[in-house]
This record gives structure tokens, C-alpha cells and sequence, in this order.
């Protein structure tokens, strides 16, 4: 119904059913079934102003706003809130930035997603529903966090974003972090994407496994060659790789036509730059 408010929405969707549930714990129609208006709608009536109420635990509200995708009234609401809610703070400023980030201001978004950062670990909207995690251990959640909120980046197509988010959650992560090979895979992708050739190797070369270094190495020696940067190609040092980067062009040259790409003569500024005259020549 378009002359329907978004509050009464909710309480014919999911926060009417939340309103029912607690009701019908309290047991009041049982005893009397005749109490419908003298004790049932005083319980409704509470355990809906409960469910509003924004110092409350409960988060649904907010929550059916954002699934709603109704990202203006969710700005009002988390603006006025901010003023004197200090419950579930990290959780609101979380969907703040999902609305700023609808609204084509990633930057703001960013600030946003940083600052509810510091509630991954005791706020459950964020725990819960956004990383979606049993781990107890901080640093690994908030790094689960910042992958969370890096792929809404990639959606929006804001690759300086996503190339920040990478290279913070790599500073907080461990070692030995499964995730950081992921990680740096992104930050690799998206500094080739904006031209950052420099930054795009050392991203490859950091990277812990060897199968995505190679993985990198690839798109980098293709996407180079198609931009015609072959100067980037040769002069990379490229230290355990060379190998690989010989057998990555002389399988290019081998498949790719000719007259769109000669990778021949790439391969021999590549020995020659290595002062490699024997390759070169063959």
C-alpha cells in the first residue's frame, strides 16, 4: 500500500511477527481469552514501542530499512540516533556508510566502514549477520570484516577503496592468515586496473603463494602487452620468476596472431635487456 509508512511496513512484516513471538511468550491469552483489549493490546503496544526503541538491543528495525534498500530514511535515522544512541553504535555507523555508498560517496562510505570497524567483536549485527563468524580471536575478525566490506567496493566499482581496505586488513592480519594471499590478490588486480604498474609488482611479489604470484604474473605480462607498456615488462626484476615469465611470452607468441601482438619481439627485448644474447638470438 503506497499510503503506508515504513514503520508500518515493518510491523506487517518481520517486526509484527517479532511483536507476536513475545506476546504470545507472556501466556495472557491463555488464562483469559476475553482480556483481548484489557491485556493483549497494552502487551502489543509495549513490545512494539520495545522493539523501536532504539536503546534497546534489538537491531530489526534498522536492519528491514537496509534489506529494504531504503537508504535515505536509514541516513535520517542513523544521523538523529547519533545524537544520543550509544547502543550498537559500530552497527549503525556500518549502515551509514552502506548508505553513503548508494548514494555515490564512497569516500564518506569508507570513513564510515573504518570507524564501525572497532565493534566486529562485541556488536552481533556485525558479527552475526555481516562477517558471519565464530571466531573469537580480534584480529582475525576484523580482518573477515574489512573482506566483507571491500567486495561492497568492488561492486561499486571504487578500486582505490578496495586497493585501502586490502593493504589495512594485510597490516592487521597474522602471518600465517589464510587470507592475506587474498588479499594481496586484490591489491594487485586493482593497482593494475589503475595503472599503478609499480605498486601492481610489488603486490605480485609479496604475495605468500607462489600459484597466485604466477596467477598475477600473467594478467600482469598480458595487460602490460595490450597496453603496450613494454618497457614495464622488460625492466621488472622479476627475481625467481624470470622462468616463469619466459614460458608465460614464449606460450603467448606461440598462440596469440601475429599482427595483433608480436610477443616474439618482446621475448627478445626481454633476454636482451638481461644481456641474454644466446636466448635473444634463438
Amino acid at each position: 500500500n503506497q499510503n503506508m509508512t515504513i514503520t508500518e511496513m515493518f510491523l506487517k512484516g518481520e517486526g509484527g511477527n517479532q511483536v507476536r513471538i513475545k506476546l504470545a511468550k507472556t501466556g495472557c491469552m491463555d488464562e483469559d481469552p476475553c482480556a483481548t483489549w484489557t491485556i493483549a493490546v497494552l502487551g502489543l503496544a509495549r513490545f512494539t514501542a520495545e522493539l523501536l526503541w532504539p536503546m534497546n538491543e534489538s537491531f530489526l528495525f534498522p536492519e528491514y530499512l537496509m534489506e529494504c534498500c531504503q537508504y535515505l530514511p536509514l541516513q535520517q535515522y542513523v544521523n538523529q540516533l547519533s545524537e544520543f544512541c550509544d547502543v550498537n553504535e559500530s552497527s549503525l555507523k556500518f549502515m551509514l556508510g552502506m548508505a553513503y555508498l548508494h548514494f555515490d560517496e564512497p569516500e564518506k562510505a569508507a570513513q564510515c566502514f573504518t570507524e564501525a570497524s572497532k565493534g566486529v567483536a562485541n556488536e552481533p549485527f556485525l558479527r552475526e549477520k555481516i562477517i558471519q563468524s565464530d571466531e573469537v580471536e580480534v584480529r582475525q575478525l576484523e580482518v573477515s570484516y574489512y573482506l566483507k566490506v571491500l567486495k561492497q567496493f568492488e561492486e561499486f566499482g571504487a578500486p582505490d577503496v578496495v586497493v585501502s581496505f586490502a593493504k589495512t586488513a594485510i597490516s592487521i592480519a597474522d602471518d600465517d592468515d589464510p587470507n592475506v594471499a587474498t588479499l594481496w590478490s586484490k591489491v594487485f588486480k586493482y593497482e593494475l586496473e589503475l595503472e599503478h604498474n609499480e605498486e601492481a609488482y610489488s603486490a605480485m611479489i609479496a604475495n605468500p603463494e607462489s600459484s597466485r604470484r604466477k596467477d598475477c604474473l600473467r594478467q600482469l605480462l598480458v595487460t602490460l602487452s595490450e597496453r603496450g607498456d613494454l618497457q614495464s615488462i622488460v625492466s621488472f626484476p622479476y627475481i625467481d620468476l624470470e622462468d616463469e615469465v619466459v614460458s608465460i611470452l614464449e606460450s603467448r607468441a606461440r598462440s596469440v596472431d601475429l599482427t595483433s601482438q608480436n610477443y616474439y619481439d618482446l621475448l627478445y627485448a626481454f633476454h636482451v635487456n638481461r644481456t641474454n644474447w644466446r636466448k635473444g638470438i634463438k
